[in-house]
């Protein structure tokens, strides 16, 4: 592949990433109707409940100072209405949701102001934490529950006794959504397990990140990228419906409150190192210590304050962190300009996802504050994992050229050493390696975000099988022998199975072996299988079928790809310029390597016959 084509490409398809991202992303946003009142009393008779879902908060019937069960609170006399003031951390709140009777209705919500006991229609629901009189006596736990219930005489009455000393939030406590059961469980279930997604997505980053850290140690921004992946982890883990808490219980709801606040200001220094990397030479040391002083300063409240005082701070905590990014982004912009040096395609990537988590930023500024931009939902999480996205092809296509130029620096120093054919062998070789690798990452990469959207387990099955084929393309760099054709064949059952899940039922194929045990170079056959699906079934609107078929006689070992696509006129010139260095690559290292051979027969309308003929005896028959 020719070098600007290679560097375009990337560029091409980041745009599609963030589309398909956004698209899954707005596929969970139910449509909420949002319920105001002055009374704490929410009329919902005349909600259509077949097409949203009712949210109600803020206004509430409380009484300050007291933990008190639903009977002690109406027979109180000094009910106040409203939104409960920051000051006060002990309260007892109510509010009353008017529905047609003799209908199960699907609620969900945060129980809690981080400790509290609920009640649902005068009777005792559950108990998150351990509400208290004090920061002593209290024990925080903030949960996301779903539950149903049936009104009574009209109505379904919440009752709410909490206290706050742990962390200041005085409305969560009654923010909930009311609906349809199955409307609002499927609502549960996205909000619930979206984050849970999301992580695994994070883990398994990291240690595909591992992987070209170890694959290409002197690179090391790869580990850089590695503790990144691993804090937006921990991060989402212990944000939104903060799956780690549920995982493991014994985890304090105040560590799990500090470990998500830490985490953006660590990913602020783990960026900055990323930059120091992917940008030598362009931030001053003056900024490189503000940006870590500030950070670095920014971490120490959330070791020492309180959880209560701390909840004041998150916010413009937050505000200064989304400005260090601005201006780190502004400094290397400025200094490239200044050098008139043009950034390569990585660091043009990692420009572009800042400024998506810039725009996320006040995206969020506004739709949790007076909301200017009519926003329906929050950016920041589906564009942090676009951004990972970002870092991965950055990543990958970095680690890739600069492990071809060290197999071509590699190539140099034995010059003089071998004969100038097998020099030339070697450098071709793995310039080869370095142009098939990229090749196949971006598509796979719309098809898992597909599948999160549409089958979770799928997802993680196709998440598990896409980090073993990464794997297996990362060990096939450094490999200069031919390897078994049992290994081969492996990595293309890997492939088609990924195919299979983009193109579905367009896509069939078939196994023939009858042979094996014999010598190959790695990845000789699936650009061969991958000619066949793209430029040959896939075409066809209704698909088609492709079989990889193996013998043996004689003198010789014989693989063959037969695909029933469109085919082509073998006399004419190819247009795809990819495709001809692809095959042109594979028929060198064949003769190169084990005095191999690929024929190709294709007949336009019918489809197309490759096949391999490796000799026994080590020579062309």
């Amino acid at each position: 592949m020719p070098p600007k084509k290679t560097n375009y490409l990337p560029l091409l398809m980041l745009p599609i990433i963030i589309v398909v991202c956004l698209g899954l992303w707005s596929i969970q946003v139910t449509p909420l109707n949002h319920i105001s009142s002055e009374t704490a009393t929410y009329d919902l008779r005349d909600i259509d409940f077949s097409e949203s879902i009712a949210n109600v908060n803020r206004t509430v019937e409380y009484v300050p100072g007291v933990l008190l069960t639903p009977d002690e609170f109406t027979a109180r006399e000094d009910i106040i209405v409203g939104t409960i003031p920051e000051d006060v951390t002990v309260a007892t709140m109510r509010i009353r949701l008017l529905l047609p009777e003799g209908i199960q209705y699907g609620l969900c919500g945060y129980s809690t102001n981080y400790a509290s006991h609920v009640y649902v229609n005068g009777k005792w629901l559950f108990t998150d934490g351990k509400p208290g009189y004090s920061l002593a006596e209290e024990s925080g736990r903030e949960r996301y529950h779903f539950f149903s219930a049936e009104p009574q005489d009209g109505a379904i009455e919440i009752v709410i006794a909490t206290s706050s000393f742990s962390h200041k939030d005085t409305f969560s406590g009654m923010e909930w959504c009311i609906g349809d059961y199955q409307k609002v469980r499927t609502f549960y279930v996205q909000y619930t397990y979206a984050p849970i997604v999301i992580m695994a997505w994070y883990v398994l980053l990291a240690l595909v990140f591992l992987l070209l850290f170890l694959s290409l140690p002197a690179h090391g921004v790869n580990g850089w990228l590695t503790l990144l992946a691993v804090v937006m982890a921990l991060r989402t883990g212990f944000s939104q419906s903060k799956p780690l808490l549920s995982l493991f219980p014994g985890i304090e709801w105040g560590t799990g409150f500090r470990i998500e606040k830490m985490a953006e200001p660590v990913m602020v220094i783990l960026l900055l190192l990323i930059f120091h990397f992917e940008f030598p030479g362009m931030l001053p040391k003056w900024a490189k210590g503000i940006i870590i002083g500030i950070s670095g300063t920014i971490c120490v409240p959330y070791l020492l304050l309180d959880t209560n005082t701390l909840s004041h701070f998150s916010t413009i905590n937050r505000l200064l962190l989304y400005i260090l990014i601005a201006v780190m982004s502004l400094v290397s912009l400025l200094a490239l300009r200044r050098r008139n040096t043009r950034p390569s395609i990585p660091q043009w990537i990692m420009f572009a996802g800042i400024v998506m988590i810039l725009f996320a930023s006040v995206w969020d500024l506004c739709y949790y504050g007076s909301n200017p931009l009519g926003a329906v939902f929050a950016l920041m999480q589906p564009v942090m994992v676009i951004f990972s996205m970002f870092m991965l092809v950055s990543a990958m296509l970095t680690t890739l050229q600069k492990t071809a130029d060290a197999e071509n620096e590699a190539a140099k120093l034995r010059i003089g050493m071998l004969e100038k054919e097998t020099e030339m062998g070697n450098a071709r070789t793995a310039i080869m390696l370095s142009q098939i690798q990229p090749h196949f990452l971006y598509n796979t990469l719309a098809a898992i975000q597909d599948l999160c959207g549409t089958d979770a387990a799928q997802a993680e099955t196709t998440v598990q099988d896409f980090s073993i084929y990464l794997r297996g393309n990362l060990d096939s760099l450094s490999l200069k022998a031919p390897i078994l054709f049992e290994q081969e064949l492996e990595h293309v059952e890997l492939y088609i199975s990924l195919e299979k899940k983009r193109f579905r039922e367009r896509l069939q194929y078939e196994f023939d072996i009858q042979s094996g045990g014999f010598p190959l170079p790695a990845l000789t056959l699936q650009p061969i299988v991958e000619n066949a699906v793209h430029h040959g079934v896939t075409q066809r609107d209704e698909g088609g079928k492709v079989i990889i078929r193996s013998w043996e006689d004689d003198e010789n070992w014989h693989i063959a790809v037969e695909d029933n696509g469109v085919g082509f006129d073998p006399s004419a010139p190819l247009t795809d310029d990819r495709t001809h260095i692809g095959i042109s690559n594979v028929r060198y290292r064949l003769e190169v390597l084990c005095g191999g051979a690929l024929e190709i027969q294709s007949t336009p309308g019918v489809g197309t016959i490759a096949t391999i003929t490796i000799p026994k005896g080590g020579k062309p028959k």
